[in-house]
């Protein structure tokens, strides 16, 4: 375990005197174990009995064999950890989103992940299956499923603004600076435009673009009328 928040302080640097050696705590189903093997190791199950310790060899300067003891928490986790590292690994190569604090994003991601490496993993083992081109990976399979998922469906964002090419000479006296009490607080939209950040509460009552008032609210529509001629 790399993180042993939480774990019994007394298992956290037990004093072991060989390799082989044990400790173990247990709540309800809960078993706690510290066990030394060529540096110690700390395991948390749900699932193990504290007793019933098992024979197992370790090898040892020279080429030779060693009998030492270890514990049944140990053993399922050496015995089965291959599954969950290869899933890690497969899961390492595509992630889905991005590092969250929110616990709910991270369990989000991590099904959609597994999902998708479980469908790569049958999908080619099913029998029949045609691989699409040679070396197929899972990045493949995941922009693949992406685009099926997407499929013809495009985002279509509201116009919020009329363009800057809908202000004519002729209706230009008609723009205002106005408070825009029904819109939030935003950036000046010619000051954005400049590389600089001011945020206003007012802009044109036509165009309803956030605006500083004076200068930039000129320079605006100038530039509109240009872009018009």
């Amino acid at each position: 375990m790399s993180n042993r928040r939480g774990f019994p302080a007394d298992l956290k640097n037990p004093s072991f005197t060989g390799r082989g050696d044990a400790e173990q705590r247990q709540h309800e189903n809960l078993v706690a174990t510290a066990w030394k093997d060529a540096k110690p190791v700390h395991i948390v199950s749900t699932t193990s009995d504290p007793l019933g310790d098992g024979p197992t060899y370790r090898r040892v300067p020279g080429g030779g064999h060693v009998l030492i003891q270890r514990p049944p928490a140990v053993a399922h986790y050496q015995e089965n950890y291959y599954g969950v590292d290869r899933a890690m690994q497969y899961r390492a190569k595509c992630p889905v989103g991005r590092q969250s604090r929110k616990y709910w994003k991270y369990f989000m991601n991590f099904i959609l992940e597994v999902s998708i490496v479980n469908a790569f993993l049958l999908w080619k083992t099913t029998s029949g299956v045609v691989i699409p081109r040679k070396h197929y990976s899972l990045c493949d399979f995941c922009v693949d499923v992406a685009e099926l998922l997407i499929g013809d469906y495009r985002s279509k964002k509201k116009e919020r603004y009329p363009l800057a090419g809908t202000v004519t000479a002729a209706g230009v006296a008609s723009h205002h600076s106005v408070k825009l009490t029904d819109m939030p607080r935003r950036q000046c939209k010619w000051c954005s435009k400049q590389g600089r950040r001011r945020d206003v509460t007012y802009g044109c009552d036509k165009c309803l673009v956030h605006l500083c008032q004076g200068a930039c609210f000129q320079a605006y529509h100038q530039n509109a009328l240009l872009n018009t001629s």
